[in-house]
């Protein structure tokens, strides 16, 4: 069996969802070394050199790799995945192509699977450009309905699939994200991951509440704004709001929302946070909000309730399948909620430890291990002409 993979999201320098999953995968399956012929990776460059000099590709997947596993890389300022990986494929003609982004190339073999994230673009179109909103949606139409397998990350995210673009029940299969248990013991210190004085956030003496992910339109947090206020306002809270991700879509109207509010300056941006750096961040946040108009993961949420920290999420998309009954749940639209939740979670020790305790339950469902092995079971099927219903 010969298998060609998409590894392009793996080496890129800030990973987040679609990034860190292919990594993980990719680690496993390093690690492991499923059985096949050979295990053909296509990226667009290899680790950066830059941050660690020196690093192979043994470095960045933790271990000697398999024998069957090689990386091509190829050169392409534009259209990578159409047309450069395209034609690879074509030249490659592998047995089955496995790609972690919902997006198939023209070129791609019969035999082709491909993990769908979400679809939160068909619910919240004003969150992209027009330009991005018809991409996204032209080619995840194309993917699903040419893969002989879709992957959904989550229940919600298959149910999406079947009511919006009509997939047939039996080709999707759901298998969740995994999560890394967190390492604190290495990397660098927090003031010089964010290129922040440690002394303007006082991370180390006053409370935050920690928002983790992209800075975009649907993570709502303009709402969050609001809810802050009255809790710094009404409930007198001496917390900080700490937001960590890079900018995205909307960021604009964001900033404008954050300069306007009168809890400005208790508000703080550190931009993307990795490694380490972003699990001490979390250890010592008061809670986790993640209150996302739409999330098809949200894999913040089980990495928080491994440090024993206690989250507040949206009650809509996918984060309480992900989250189980280690999470406080709200409606996204209501501040107010918001607010109560999270005065509760720093106000109330016995419900703080309801939910960290059951935040801790809720990880032990997950791992990387098994969803690369649930999802190497899948490429085999495929390869081997076990058909899913098409």
């Amino acid at each position: 069996m010969r298998v060609a993979i998409n590894g392009k999201p793996a080496f890129e320098k800030a990973r987040t969802g679609i990034e860190e999953y292919t990594y993980q995968l990719l680690r496993q399956w390093a690690q492991v070394g499923p059985a096949a012929d050979s295990i053909r990776i296509f990226t667009q460059r290899l680790p950066d050199q830059g941050a660690s000099p020196g690093q192979t590709l043994e470095d960045y997947f933790g271990g000697q790799l398999p024998d069957t596993m090689s990386f091509e890389v190829l050169r392409a300022k534009r259209l990578w995945t159409q047309l450069r990986l395209g034609w690879a494929l074509l030249k490659e003609q592998p047995d089955v192509f496995f790609n972690p982004m919902q997006i198939l190339p023209r070129y791609a073999p019969p035999c082709s699977v491909v993990t769908v994230h979400d679809l939160g673009y068909e619910y919240f179109p004003q969150a992209h450009s027009q330009f991005h909103f018809r991409y996204l949606r032209l080619t995840t139409q194309d993917a699903v309905r040419r893969a002989r397998a879709v992957i959904a990350v989550s229940e919600n995210t298959k149910q999406d699939l079947i009511n919006r673009y009509g997939v047939p029940r039996g080709k999707i299969v759901v298998i969740h994200h995994g999560f890394s248990q967190p390492d604190l013991s290495e990397g660098r210190s927090l003031s010089e991951i964010t290129k922040t004085p440690e002394s303007t956030l006082n991370l180390g003496s006053r409370p935050y509440f920690l928002y983790l992910g992209r800075l975009e339109a649907r993570k709502n947090l303009e709402t969050l704004f609001r809810a802050f206020e009255i809790l710094k306002f009404r409930q007198q809270l001496p917390h900080q709001l700490i937001l960590a991700g890079q900018p995205g879509f909307g960021y604009a109207k964001i900033k404008a929302a954050l300069e306007s509010s009168p809890a400005r300056g208790d508000i703080k941006e550190v931009g993307h946070i990795h490694g380490a750096a972003k699990f001490r961040c979390l250890k010592g946040a008061s809670a986790l909000v993640l209150a996302s108009w739409y999330e098809g993961f949200g894999l913040p949420v089980l990495e928080a309730q491994s440090l024993g920290v206690p989250v507040v999420a949206s009650a809509i998309s996918s984060l309480p399948e992900v989250g189980g009954q280690g999470a406080v749940y709200v409606d996204p639209k209501n501040e107010e909620a918001l607010a109560d939740a999270l005065y509760k979670l720093v106000s109330f020790p016995q419900f703080r430890a309801h939910y960290i305790q059951h935040g801790f339950k809720n990880t032990r469902r997950f791992s990387w291990r098994a969803t690369a092995e649930a999802t190497w079971r899948v490429i085999e099927d495929v390869a081997r002409a076990r058909v899913y219903f098409e």
